[in-house]
């Protein structure tokens, strides 16, 4: 699977897959950017964003951007299941429709890879290198931890 995080045609599949896969699913809005730079918390203790990107797109998008972004490799490992069976379980009590958990894990799975690609191009007038490289680091190994290597929609899964 790791060879795959070094092929331009393999980052253009799966982006195009989430495009793909991402068709005729529920849209919410979402931050855009949710990783821990953008990240402040109030005196009280409530948590916030800055740098807001509003962008309409399924909620696994942002959910795997900021797991991926916020987590390093092991408290992902250990967490990452937790986190979206509350987030799901979230949902559920605020009355949306929440899919199963094995769609809603697929659906994380797929969407890793944006944050890998953000990450392994984004500019330094951005992120330091520093910062981009941890971050490609932890999608990177989400995707190869999680077998990601292929396009779902040409492939029919």
């Amino acid at each position: 699977m790791s060879r795959y995080l070094h092929d331009r045609d393999w980052m253009v599949a799966a982006l195009a897959d989430i495009a793909c896969q991402h068709k005729g699913k529920p849209a919410c809005l979402i931050h855009g950017d949710t990783h821990l730079g953008n990240l402040f918390v109030e005196p009280d203790d409530t948590p916030g964003f800055f740098d807001a990107q509003v962008s309409r797109a399924p909620w696994s998008l942002e959910v795997g951007y900021h797991i991926g972004c916020s987590l390093d490799i092991e408290d992902r490992r250990r967490w990452e299941r937790p986190l979206l069976e509350h987030y799901l379980s979230r949902l559920k009590a605020g009355g949306v429709e929440a899919p199963a958990f094995d769609e809603a894990l697929e659906d994380y799975r797929r969407d890793l890879a944006y944050g890998y690609f953000i990450f392994a191009i984004n500019e330094t007038s951005f992120q330091t290198e520093a910062v981009n490289t941890a971050y490609a680091a932890r999608f990177g190994a989400a995707l190869v931890g999680h077998g990601r290597v292929g396009p779902g929609c040409a492939t029919g899964r």
